[in-house]
Formats: C-alpha cells, structure tokens, sequence
C-alpha cells in the first residue's frame, strides 16, 4: 500500500478465457467487472492481454469481431 502511494501501479495480463467466458460478451463483462475491482483495490489502470494474437485459440483477444472488446473496453 505504502508504494502504491508513490508509483501508478497497473495490473498486468488482463483478460479472459474462452472456456471460462464462452462468449465474446461474457468475457466482455468479466473483463470489464475484474477492471473495476482492480481500480477499487487502488490500481492505475491495466494491461489488456492480448492485442490480436489469434494462434492462441484459449484466449479472447482484443480483435475478435472486429475489435469488439476493443471498443467495449476503450468505451467510457
């Protein structure tokens, strides 16, 4: 707590896997509520993993649908 007084601290890694949220929606959300906690908890903000790294099929990347979570994610 002490050092995160003093530097912006971020989480890093976010994000969400398909076979948890097994829709782009609900990964959506998830994302959206874990964010949310971190910001409350006293983090900056966070890094969003991954960008458009379609090979890894576990993963709901930033891309699917045309940027969806992109655009969820950057809406405020």
């Amino acid at each position: 707590k002490e050092l995160m007084k003093n530097k912006p601290i971020i989480m890093g890694e976010v994000g969400s896997f398909n076979f948890d949220e097994t829709t782009l929606d609900e990964a959506i959300d998830f994302v959206k509520e874990l964010n949310k906690a971190a910001l409350d908890f006293g983090f900056k903000g966070s890094a969003y993993w991954t960008l458009d790294t379609f090979v890894q099929t576990n993963l709901w990347n930033l891309m699917w649908e045309n940027g969806k979570m992109l655009k969820a994610l950057s809406n405020k």
